[in-house]
């Protein structure tokens, strides 16, 4: 049986909402439809879910019951009310969450109207060592996602193109008028020995999700995933697990991985992978170094930022420790392939207050 939520779309009336519902209606179309029935893109069309879900959650084996749908998620940002904006705002996000552990340095946010200058750009010096900086969406399913840009000999090399180091940000820019997005340019930290291991070559990334219990508020840590990179038929590296990326879960209190999930491309079903498909590292059986460590610092963080209600959080694993990457919303599925997260009773009972 799939989701009624469709009522509460069609009773909206507060704007965000109505923005959340915009967002996910324009991002559902412009997916392919792998293949399904039309009746069935309906169904999940008014659920509140992307059409990639299907096959992602697995629904053909379990229906859509207790899954966190996009509309779902989306909306429920606004359980965290004025406060979300201290979330989606990456220069005070990275501000507040860098009292807790490392984060790296924002240079710009790069809008269509303008660029907002954090720290000067040292690729602008002609006598310059080469390096690499990274570029952020700052909305969660953004037509370009985060990627690396390498400087060297006074170029830029990415995904966006090629040219001086001082076209850079006109470039990035250009890309912001073009999607009609914006995009935090930072600088690049290198993941550590055990996270190269997993997928050398790709960006892995420690995903957390943090919920407030409702009603003494104490913080609990309701999923702890790896997104693991991998490359994709086009032969770029997949950065989602929509698009190809493994999602392995983490034991809360061991750091064990027990368990690693993906698409398998060919029959868009999602797989089992105890090694990693590529590279053939093993994956299940690891356990991530200093977790408990980790998860001291994400209870500290999360038992004094006791405005948050919710949050979801990405760390770059370096042989020193977690480093804030960024606070992806649009990361929920790499926790969700593992288990619905309206199971979880912390979730849930913020999305039925939203919903009341």
């Amino acid at each position: 049986m799939f989701s009624g939520y469709h009522q509460s779309i069609h009773n909206a009336r507060d704007g965000e909402a109505l923005q959340a519902w915009k967002t996910f209606s324009l991002a559902y179309w412009e997916e392919p439809s792998f293949g399904l029935p039309e009746d069935l893109q309906q169904r999940l069309f008014h659920a509140g879910f992307l059409r990639s879900r299907w096959a992602l959650y697995d629904m053909a084996e379990h229906g859509a019951d207790g899954y966190l749908s996009d509309f779902q998620s989306m909306r429920l940002q606004a359980a965290n009310a004025k406060y979300q904006t201290v979330m989606a705002d990456r220069v005070l996000c990275s501000h507040v969450v860098s009292n807790y552990c490392p984060a790296p340095e924002i240079y710009c946010v790069v809008t269509a109207e303008e660029v907002q200058w954090v720290a000067a750009p040292w690729w602008h010096q002609d006598d310059h060592a080469p390096g690499e900086l990274i570029v952020h969406p700052m909305q969660s399913g953004a037509a370009m996602p985060y990627q690396r840009v390498a400087l060297r000999e006074g170029r830029f090399h990415s995904a966006l193109g090629e040219g001086g180091s001082d076209e850079l940000v006109s470039n990035l820019q250009q890309q912001a008028r073009q999607h009609g997005s914006a995009y935090v340019l930072s600088e690049h930290v290198s993941q550590g020995a055990f996270a190269e291991t997993l997928a050398p070559g790709h960006l892995n990334l420690l995903n957390v999700l943090l919920v407030r219990e409702q009603h003494e508020w104490r913080p609990q840590l309701a999923s702890a995933t790896l997104l693991i990179g991998r490359q994709g038929k086009d032969g770029e590296a997949a950065l989602r697990v929509e698009e190809g990326a493994l999602s392995a879960a983490i034991d809360h209190q061991t750091g064990l991985i027990t368990a690693c999930k993906g698409l398998d491309e060919g029959r868009r079903a999602l797989t089992d992978y105890a090694v990693h498909p590529q590279s053939g590292s093993r994956i299940v059986g690891q356990s991530l170094p200093g977790w408990q460590e980790i998860r001291r610092m994400l209870m500290a963080f999360f038992d004094e930022a006791s405005y948050l209600r919710t949050c979801n959080l990405s760390f770059v694993l370096t042989d020193d420790g977690p480093c804030f990457f960024a606070a992806c919303e649009g990361q929920l599925a790499t926790h969700q392939i593992h288990r619905p997260l309206l199971d979880d009773p912390f979730i849930s009972s913020h999305v039925n207050r939203l919903e009341s």
